[in-house]
């Protein structure tokens, strides 16, 4: 399970990842530490020795977070289109990187499967054939709150929630008996400036079906409605499912 140089060449520098992330709190050293450290203590007796299948891994900085609280994995695979991580995480021989999607790469022998706001995006590219991937394996789940609490308008909130499939409708999972659940929420402040960038960078998925004429509308709604400065929590609902 080591990395091929074809692999390796094909991972950019963190640097040159997504726009969307290098604006508001998603790529601040805070945010990755706080994710790091739920992952090395809340999350430990779960991945603890385990080989760990992260599906739309981002920029991997949680599990650089994580490695550094202590947390130690049998292996990491990190897959994702956009993947982009830093050298220390290219130079280790106990995680494999895949610049590519779930459905095309061979992933040998996983145990536990972290889907981090990504399952729902799955569950609409591969359909039957995610289960028949992650299989009698445990999964780890974390997907925005509902009801969602961002400072964003109404029209925002629906398309958020019809976007976002619910992970119990389908019958795969609701037969798996819940190991977790508990809501993990990450204090954010920010200046609404920085919030309608991240809204002009299309920041969440849903925001990527829209045209101009929405994120306009969303951007004005914010510079009407909200303060220059923005207090609020950033809550992730995590479940974890047997296997």
């Amino acid at each position: 399970m080591t990395n091929s140089n074809s692999v390796l060449q094909k991972i950019s520098n963190i640097d040159d990842h997504q726009a969307w992330a290098k604006y508001g709190w998603l790529s601040s050293d805070a945010y990755c530490g706080f994710w790091g450290k739920i992952l090395a203590t809340h999350l430990k007796p779960y991945l603890e020795g385990l080989h760990v299948v992260d599906v739309g891994a981002g920029n991997g900085r949680v599990w650089e977070e994580a490695f550094s609280h202590g947390l130690s994995l049998k292996h990491l695979t990190l897959i994702d289109p956009n993947l982009s991580v830093s050298k220390k995480l290219t130079e280790r021989d106990d995680i494999s990187l895949f610049k590519d999607y779930l459905g095309s790469v061979e992933i040998i022998e996983p145990d536990v499967f972290f889907f981090k706001q990504s399952f729902h995006l799955l569950s609409i590219a591969l359909g039957q054939k995610l289960f028949s991937i992650i299989a009698d394996k445990q999964i780890i789940h974390l997907a925005m709150e509902k009801p969602i609490k961002w400072p964003i308008s109404d029209d925002l909130k629906k398309l958020c929630l019809h976007h976002c499939h619910e992970i119990f409708s389908f019958p795969e999972i609701t037969e798996r008996a819940i190991l977790l659940k508990r809501k993990l929420c990450f204090p954010v402040i920010i200046r609404r400036d920085e919030w309608i960038v991240m809204l002009q960078q299309r920041f969440i998925s849903c925001l990527h079906a829209v045209d101009d004429s929405f994120i306009d509308k969303e951007i004005a709604w914010a510079k009407t409605n909200l303060p220059e400065t923005l207090a609020f929590n950033d809550c992730l609902e995590c479940i974890i499912f047997g296997s």
